[in-house]
């Protein structure tokens, strides 16, 4: 999301159902990931390229793997929309360029994975409703506009019958609010056992969870000074970190799982997105988390 707002305004324009890429299913029952207690899930892969998405047309409501696996060159994301009825994508695109509080008026970010970096997967498990969705990319390409603008983007027919809420799983939960990160104790434990972590967001503005390895020799205040008061990096420069996981934006009240298969190093939960309300990036006003994997 970094920058992203700002240069959706002048493109969205061009960006029709021309843009999305031809359906194929792949859908199918698996028990890896558990968004209730007993309850199995299904699997949902989402095909990244640079820049399109091989996506499914229609899943069945419920909780559902969400994989994304990445072939292409540039790191990619599989953010999640559920629109309001009536409404397209123009109509939401349009409205993101204006703002997140425009956007919830015509769609509800819905988490998806996030930070699949080229040549491998990312994975959230996530309460699908009822409902027609949008699969978008929104990270900005090394010229600075977004992926969706270039043509990534998909629509899901989510169908079936809405299920009451999940009942919480016992996992470590990690809490979005305005504006940290309420990282419990057993975290680091979890994670590098490969346990599920749930992420939930108890704030007032949509949150996302990037999952970022650091690179030698550099600080969590380097990648925060990269990135620029609104979040947005400068046009073509070298990143300081590598998005290796996560979820994307979660609208108040969402909330989502996931597994971090994480290497040893240095690593920091990040929220690049911009403030509602025209301040610095949530990144900068402290939703910043580092942690180090043994």
């Amino acid at each position: 999301m970094r920058g992203t707002l700002r240069r959706l305004g002048g493109a969205v324009a061009g960006v029709s159902a021309a843009a999305v890429v031809a359906s194929t299913l792949l859908l199918s029952p698996a028990t890896p990931a558990v968004a209730r207690q007993g309850e199995p899930v299904r699997t949902l892969t989402i095909m990244a390229m640079d820049y399109s998405f091989s996506a499914p047309s229609s899943a069945p409501a419920g909780p559902t793997r969400i994989e994304l696996m990445n072939h292409g060159v540039e790191s990619h994301q599989a953010a999640l929309v559920r629109l309001e009825p009536g409404r397209t994508m123009t109509d939401y695109l349009a409205a993101l360029a204006q703002g997140f509080p425009q956007a919830a008026r015509v769609g509800t970010f819905v988490a998806g994975p996030n930070g699949a970096e080229p040549g491998a997967s990312a994975s959230v498990t996530t309460d699908l409703r009822p409902g027609h969705y949008l699969v978008l990319c929104l990270i900005p390409a090394p010229d600075g506009l977004p992926h969706v603008v270039k043509g990534m983007s998909a629509e899901l027919d989510v169908v079936g019958t809405a299920r009451p809420a999940p009942k919480p799983t016992g996992a470590p939960v990690v809490h979005l609010r305005e504006f940290e990160f309420g990282v419990p104790k057993r975290f680091v434990e979890a994670v590098a056992q490969g346990a599920p972590i749930e992420v939930v967001n108890d704030g007032q503005q949509a949150h996302e969870l990037v999952v970022s390895r650091l690179d030698d020799g550099v600080e969590l205040a380097d990648v925060i000074e990269r990135s620029g008061e609104k979040g947005s990096p400068q046009t073509n420069s070298v990143p300081l970190q590598t998005d290796v996981a996560g979820a994307t934006m979660l609208a108040p009240g969402a909330r989502t799982q996931l597994r971090l298969d994480l290497d040893p190093g240095r690593y920091a939960l990040l929220c690049f997105l911009p403030d509602d309300h025209g301040g610095p990036a949530h990144l900068h006003q402290g939703m910043a988390y580092p942690f180090t994997i043994g």
